[in-house]
């Protein structure tokens, strides 16, 4: 991974070729990807996710954002991050986050979570940026209110999940509602 930005425990670069057996590790894990319409990924789905990844970094404009999180003592990726830009127009994306279970309960998705808040905002010049979580997805829901996010509702049966309709909460951020910000 090649480090970009750092927060206060954390770094965030781009994703390099080396990052996928990592990736792998918590992608693979049925806990990590319960509530995701992805996943569990294989050796081959893992590779080809860092080089989709790899690839849009290098597109312009660029509309996906994805980022290897890593915490500053450990030199392998322990999740990953994304803003996925729907409208330079309109100003708005969605964002999404994934941590290896062994970084749950630290508050490490807080701190990213406001990170990307902050790089959509500032770096990106957006004007609103939302983020959904399954109904039971507590924990996540959690991490959204705590960066300022506020739910905006219940999108019903919006997604299919291994063969099954769930439903998701809806969360978003406005531009005015940013209370951190990052030097870039």
């Amino acid at each position: 991974m090649t480090v970009k930005y750092e927060t206060e425990r954390l770094q965030i670069g781009e994703y390099e070729e080396k990052d996928w057996e990592a990736v792998y590790d918590y992608s693979k894990n049925m806990e990590v990807v319960q509530y995701e319409s992805w996943g569990p990924y294989d050796e081959a789905q893992t590779k080809r996710y860092i080089a989709d990844s790899i690839k849009s970094a290098k597109m312009y404009p660029r509309l996906t954002h994805y980022f290897p999180i890593k915490t500053r003592d450990v030199e392998a990726p322990m999740g990953g991050c994304g803003l996925y830009v729907k409208s330079y127009i309109n100003r708005d994306a969605s964002m999404g986050y994934v941590i290896h279970p062994d970084y749950w309960g630290k508050g490490y998705a807080t701190e990213i979570v406001r990170f990307m808040v902050c790089y959509g905002f500032q770096k990106l010049k957006l004007h609103r940026i939302y983020a959904t979580c399954h109904t039971a997805n507590l924990g996540s829901a959690k991490v959204l209110e705590k960066a300022g996010f506020t739910k905006e509702g219940c999108m019903r049966e919006h997604k299919k999940i291994r063969g099954e309709w769930t439903s998701s909460l809806l969360y978003s951020i406005l531009k005015g509602e940013q209370k951190d910000t990052f030097d870039f």
